[in-house]
């Protein structure tokens, strides 16, 4: 069995990779994982590739992981593209940097300082995704990565981040790792590896007959197959391995003879260090520590710093790389003028570094350090050395340390920003220096391990005594703590902070305020405590700081909860909006964690009011959250638009919203927008006429034991309402009831927020219990009249409408009707519709009946609410109309999906434009278009403005213009 291409055994997978790159050659994407231990050839299967891709002439970038990199933010990606943008002239590579690309601009050769703009991961990410689509927009790219298992976690993002976007792009990837290797973040690697799209190689062991092929060509026709047998189990089957074993024996004049057998596997044990050993030995001193300088700097590293680095002149340190590359321990790379070395296999550079004393290493790393600092280049090369050396207490230090984070943070990535912190940490701090690095990393850890916040930040309650410096980080800490589920905890520390705190530093004590009061939604000790003080709070005027804003954000919510005066309500949550961008930033925010809660709080109570549209606001949360990669921001923007679709109607909107919420807080354990985002979907799952996926959805929680109370009042009205469409209004009864307990005993009484007393008739109406049933829907359209809100109103009416039955049942359904006419919500107008039709043909009036079951029915219909459309269906059919089943058509049909995409291609903007704004692949912009263009009829671009503007039309199935019901 011949080799090819220096591959032995491995025909299998040079055929995969052949197919990919004749794939990549006709512009279908590929991804590929070669996972094998150390010494199978992944290495070799890369080049393989290459060579490939390069004789098809396509675009090849490379990169590979280094363990001395690891916390090198973006490191892996950076060396994918900066060779490729430092190739092209200005102009083209200010062309494949253009739009949202720009964002990756600053880790790819973009002056890095306090005066670099600053961006969040998601940003990055998504520039780093358009990079790679303008770069094959041409020609198609080959993205081959080796050793990802030491790559830096922000690279291996940016690799699950472009995986589900390939299908669009012509790129190839191909990624080789190693199983199971200590350190490796196996969380991201194995959802790379699993991931459908992934096509995963394992190189196997060599065959008896290539590893005797090896031993016969290397050691002669001669070798005994005793030996030759001895030589193969030795290496284990590890291409690498085998090579060396017999170089090894050869340079050490061993006879292939089976009496000889017996000293392989010792040889074997030791052929590659004992190589690189036998090598070291035999160099010259100038050579030696050229090896050794390498070793330290990592993967390719400069020649002339390696120079500086074994401190020999320039010329000596050409002589010793070109000698180390004729004995096969380096390669260097053509660079002018000054080129760069790597190791010819990463086993070979940690035989040199383990070769290399200890001690010795430590103070070569801090020399490195040093020197990267003096000539002020990127902070966080200095800073991988320094991760590797021991603590002397030196100030530069601790300086590079600090410098090395901020420019990791604002590359957009906060898991090596707090690596270079918590370095410094084993540094010896003075006190306040201490607990300042404790609390910032802790405000990090928000990003990509909440429950490492608490940890950090009661580390530093712990080691501080100042009632100041306690009372700020219990405010961080009590939130943390609330959103985790422990009230009990954050309410002790929020008093403690509060009794402690003189009462003169008010925006500490609007800060603790703003905590109890995020906890008393939740915690009726918590909502006890702060009630007591209400009056006060609510009459103090608004402050103008951060804290003050805060403040407001929070109190807005709880006056919306009671039902306060709704125009109040919408000033005071104006003033909270005001506290800036909750969206933690590229900057170190302390106040990151209250900003989010203020904002998300202030979002909701102006959404209760009905007064404004407050998709602007939620949208720009959205965009925030996913420029700067807060998970936590993320899900609150998803779970509080989610709501305002569902009020408004939307329930594809809704649904797809609250399923992006659930899935991310499952994926991050943070519990505190499950109750609000599970309740959207299961109400939209119902409204829909989906029930058994809304009781599956509900199984997933345990919400009946223990009972959950506070929030999850939500989640028990829907379960109630789950219930009663179950025909079970006894046990509905039970649930709303309970819902209704939980919403008041943290001061809750507004129908905005929970509609439990209608729902509550609803079941007693069910029971045959009426005047217990008009009393609660009476009682709740007393507190609705008095909020002022169409939708509650308009609910409470309509339910009221269907207990009460009879003309006074007409008399409050078209109450209802009128108030809903001109509100937002869609949907409850379109369930007061056919309700009030289906009261009237109740009365004997068939034809009066069937305008507003007509309009009912096209209003469920846009709204996506199938179970509504069948009871309008049934009404109208009962009311002697014979309607038939609809397709909306016009600009009220799109989804606003796709009437923002359709809005953005009226404008103008090309699908690729549209794709880098809305932060969404091309291909998804296509689908809306598409979708967007049969719903109006069109066929071009050109005709989207005229026909967003025209009035929409019902047709049948069968395309025929349809009146809205024909009589019988």
């Amino acid at each position: 069995m011949n080799s090819v291409h220096g591959l032995w055994d491995r025909q299998v997978e040079q055929n995969v990779l052949v197919t990919a790159v004749q794939g990549a050659l006709a512009r279908r994407s590929g991804f590929i994982a070669i996972e094998s231990q150390a010494g199978m050839g992944k290495t070799a299967l890369l080049r393989y590739a290459g060579d490939e891709a390069r004789r098809e002439g396509l675009r090849v970038l490379t990169a590979r992981g280094v363990d001395l990199e690891r916390e090198f933010s973006f490191g892996v990606a950076r060396q994918l593209f900066e060779p490729a943008l430092a190739a092209v002239p200005p102009e083209q590579r200010k062309r494949l940097l253009s739009g949202a690309a720009g964002a990756a601009a600053a880790l790819v050769g973009q002056e890095y300082g306090p005066d670099a703009p600053l961006h969040g991961e998601f940003a990055i990410l998504h520039g780093l995704y358009w990079l790679t689509a303008n770069l094959c927009q041409k020609e198609p790219l080959v993205l081959l990565i080796d050793d990802v298992h030491w790559a830096d976690t922000a690279s291996l993002r940016f690799l699950a981040h472009l995986q589900p976007r390939l299908e669009e792009l012509a790129v190839l990837v191909v990624i080789s790792l190693r199983p199971d290797e200590p350190e490796a973040p196996a969380e991201l690697l194995g959802r790379i590896t699993t991931d459908h799209t992934c096509a995963l190689l394992h190189p196997r062991a060599l065959s008896e007959q290539a590893a005797s092929e090896i031993v016969h060509r290397a050691l002669g026709p001669e070798a005994e197959e005793e030996f030759v047998g001895a030589c193969c189990r030795a290496s284990g089957g590890s291409p690498l391995l085998l090579h060396e074993e017999v170089r090894a024996i050869s340079e050490e004049g061993i006879a292939p003879t089976a009496a000889n057998a017996r000293i392989v596997e010792e040889v074997g044990a030791r052929a590659l260090s004992s190589r690189v050993a036998l090598h070291l030995g035999r160099l010259p001193a100038e050579h030696l520590a050229m090896a050794g300088a390498a070793a330290l700097l990592g993967e390719d590293s400069e020649l002339m710093q390696a120079a500086a680095v074994a401190g020999i002149e320039t010329h000596e340190a050409f002589a010793a790389a070109a000698q180390l590359a004729k004995l096969g321990l380096l390669e260097i790379a053509d660079a002018v003028p000054n080129p760069k070395v790597r190791f010819s296999h990463p086993l070979i550079r940690a035989a040199i570094y383990q070769n290399i004393d200890p001690v010795l290493r430590n103070d070569k790393h801090r020399h490195i350090a040093s020197l990267l600092v003096e000539q002020k280049v990127d902070p966080e090369r200095a800073a991988a050395h320094l991760l590797r050396t021991s603590p002397v207490g030196e100030q530069w230090v601790i300086a590079a340390l600090h410098a090395a984070s901020r420019t990791a943070l604002a590359r957009g990535s906060p898991e090596s920003a707090s690596a270079y912190l918590r370095r410094c940490m084993a540094e010896p701090l003075e006190a306040r220096d201490r607990v300042d690095t404790i609390i910032r990393l802790g405000t990090l850890a928000i990003r990509f391990e909440p429950q490492a916040t608490g940890e950090y930040l009661h580390m530093a309650l712990a080691e501080t005594n100042d009632p100041i410096s306690r009372a700020e980080i219990v405010s961080r800490l009590a939130l943390m703590l609330a959103w985790q589920e422990h009230n009990d905890e954050a309410l002790a520390l929020c008093s403690n902070a509060i009794e402690e705190l003189a009462p003169t530093h008010t925006e500490l004590h609007n800060l603790l305020t703003a905590a109890l009061l995020d906890m008393a939604q939740d915690d009726p000790a918590a909502y006890n405590l702060v009630k007591k003080r209400m009056a006060a709070l609510l009459a103090a005027p608004s402050e103008e700081t951060v804290g003050g804003r805060i403040l407001d954000g929070l109190l807005s919510l709880h006056e919306a909860f009671t039902g306060a005066d709704r125009k109040a309500v919408a000033r005071r949550a104006h003033r909270g909006l005001g506290c800036g961008d909750m969206a933690i930033s590229g900057e170190f925010d302390p106040l990151g964690a209250p900003r989010i809660a203020a904002y998300a709080c202030s979002s909701f109570a102006l959404m209760a009011t009905d007064l404004e549209d407050v998709l602007p606001i939620l949208d720009h949360l959205l965009a925030q959250a996913q420029q700067f990669h807060s998970e936590g921001d993320t899900v609150a923007a998803y779970t509080y638009r989610s709501v305002m679709w569902l009020w408004r109607g939307d329930l594809t909107e809704a649904l797809a919203d609250a399923h992006h919420a659930l899935r991310l807080e499952e994926e991050t354990g943070d519990m505190v927008n499950v109750p609000l985002a599970l309740s959207v979907a299961v109400t939209a799952l119902m409204e829909q006429g989906k029930l058994t996926e809304a009781a599956d959805l509900l199984q997933n929680i345990d919400i009946l034991q223990p009972r959950r109370i506070g929030n999850w009042f939500r989640v028990h009205e829907c379960y109630g309402r789950l219930l009663l469409r179950q025909h079970h209004p006894d046990q509905a009864l039970e649930a709303m009831l309970f819902a209704g307990d939980s919403f008041a005993a943290t001061g809750g009484r507004n129908p905005a927020f929970t509609a439990w007393r209608s729902g509550a008739a609803e079941c007693l109406h069910a029971l045959g219990r009426n005047s217990e049933a008009l009393r609660y829907a009476e009682e709740e359209i007393a507190l609705a009249r008095a909020w002022g809100a169409p939708r509650p109103l308009g609910h409470a009416l309509r339910i009221a409408g269907q207990v009460a039955g009879g003309a006074q049942g007409v008399a409050l359904l078209t109450e209802a009707v009128e108030v809903l006419e001109h509100s937002t919500a869609r949907l409850e107008l379109a369930h007061a519709l056919v309700d009030l039709g289906a009261a009237i043909r109740r009365s004997g009036h068939r034809a009066e009946a069937r305008p507003p079951l007509s309009r009912g029915l096209d209003l469920a219909h846009q709204c996506a609410a199938a179970d509504l459309v069948e009871v309008a269906l049934s009404e109208l059919g009962a009311a002697g109309a014979r309607p038939r089943r609809l397709t909306l058509t016009g600009p009220q049909a799109l989804t606003p999906s796709e009437r923002r995409v359709a809005d953005l291609a009226a404008t103008g903007l090309s699908n690729r434009d549209i794709a880098q704004q809305l932060y969404v692949t091309v291909k998804t912009v296509e689908v809306h278009l598409a979708k967007a263009y049969r719903k109006l009829g069109i066929t071009s671009r050109q005709r989207l403005a005229a026909a967003l503007q025209e009035t929409p039309t019902h047709k049948s199935r069968s395309g025929e213009p349809l009146s809205p019901a024909t009589p019988g």
